[in-house]
């Protein structure tokens, strides 16, 4: 065999081999990486509980606590329904999401009640969103 042919073979071969190699860091990366590798948007609008009725009037020292879990990696919005009874109300609202396990705060806005509409849904957008809330 000359060298032309064993240069053409050497080529060859490496080739496979520099195929193969791809082909199981490609596997080796698709096993690892996962959910991550599969990444999608999730739908605008996940609604996670469906209400059952009004809670009443919300006075001062009032708590409305609910508890959901995440089908989503990432939250990036949240809305919430209000009912003004359509009167003109003072005084605001703190809206916080908290990790049950933890008790670490997600989230949290206060809302000037008297800029909410009745029955209406105050969005409230999540700068960077929350990561990791699946499950």
């Amino acid at each position: 065999m000359g060298t032309k042919a064993k240069k053409s073979v050497t080529l060859v071969q490496g080739c496979i081999i520099a195929m193969l190699v791809y082909c199981v860091c490609a596997a080796a990366l698709y096993w690892i990486g996962g959910d991550q590798l599969k990444f999608h948007n999730s739908p605008d609008n996940i609604e996670s509980v469906q209400p059952t009725g009004p809670i009443g009037e919300m006075t001062q020292g009032f708590s409305v606590k609910q508890t959901f879990r995440s089908e989503i990696d990432t939250i990036q919005q949240l809305s919430i329904q209000f009912a003004t009874y359509n009167r003109k109300n003072a005084g605001s609202v703190l809206v916080t999401l908290s990790d049950a396990e933890s008790r670490k705060k997600l989230f949290e806005k206060r809302v000037d009640v008297s800029s909410l509409q009745d029955n209406s849904f105050a969005v409230f957008g999540i700068q960077n969103g929350i990561t990791g809330t699946r499950g």
